[in-house]
């Protein structure tokens, strides 16, 4: 008993430094929710465009953001090194671009997409299939709807019941805004579909859009650009016969 008695206290407080030790050595690894992030580029896959509707060259950058690592806004920083709807924003067909982003650690990261242009659609744009940017004086009405949807591909070519469940779109569409209207549409096959779409609702002073310029307007620019051509040798025409 005696020697049970005297190893009891020393096996403690062996116990306890290496406790003690192994406390003071752990290192705990906080995992930051942010560690995960990536420098990305975050925007569209696919946009349609109307064919007589004349963009800007580089108009799909407003629907674009980037983030680094840290999750910083580097948006301004995004370039474009692949653009093949530059010079063909009137013809159908569809067009490859590629932007890419850069961080201050020089990395680099790149989001492809295409613009596909169409005719015979309404709406301005359409981004992903389901975010259309529509003009404030035109009423997008459920057979539009339908007909848009089978324009791009997204139902099959037949008679359809609609079946609004929200809609805070219909009483506000000549208002500015961004609106959301979800419905079924019930096919008389059988088939059914739902679908949840975003209607930007836009006047013409957001200058995203121009519609293409008639004859008579290239005629009227051109001469306000070059009538001094004109007017100039006029003048000095008037002053020689004048002195003669």
């Amino acid at each position: 008993m005696t020697m049970y008695k005297i190893r009891t206290p020393i096996i403690f407080i062996l116990s306890f430094l290496f406790s003690l030790i192994c406390i003071m050595s752990f290192n705990p690894r906080i995992l930051d929710a942010s560690s995960n992030l990536s420098l990305e580029i975050s925007g569209p896959d696919h946009i349609i465009k109307r064919q007589d509707y004349i963009t800007n060259s580089q108009f799909f950058l407003d629907f674009f953001t980037a983030t680094d690592s840290d999750n910083n806004d580097i948006t301004n920083q995004i370039t474009i090194i692949q653009n093949d709807y530059q010079g063909n924003a009137n013809k159908t067909g569809n067009y490859a671009i590629s932007l890419q982003v850069e961080d201050d650690e020089d990395n680099k990261t790149t989001h492809d997409f295409t613009i596909e242009v169409t005719k015979n659609i309404i709406p301005y744009l359409i981004i992903d299939q389901q975010h259309m940017l529509l003009h404030i004086d035109e009423e997008f009405s459920q057979n539009d709807i339908i007909e848009t949807l089978k324009t791009i591909d997204e139902i099959n070519n037949e008679t359809y019941i609609f079946e609004t469940l929200f809609d805070n779109y219909t009483n506000n569409h000549n208002k500015t805004g961004i609106y959301n209207l979800s419905f079924y549409l019930l096919s008389e096959t059988g088939e059914d579909y739902y679908f949840y779409l975003t209607f930007e609702v836009i006047d013409e002073d957001l200058h995203l859009i121009e519609a293409s310029p008639s004859v008579f307007n290239h005629i009227i620019d051109w001469f306000t650009s070059w009538w001094w051509t004109l007017i100039i040798p006029s003048l000095i025409l008037i002053g020689i016969k004048k002195e003669s």
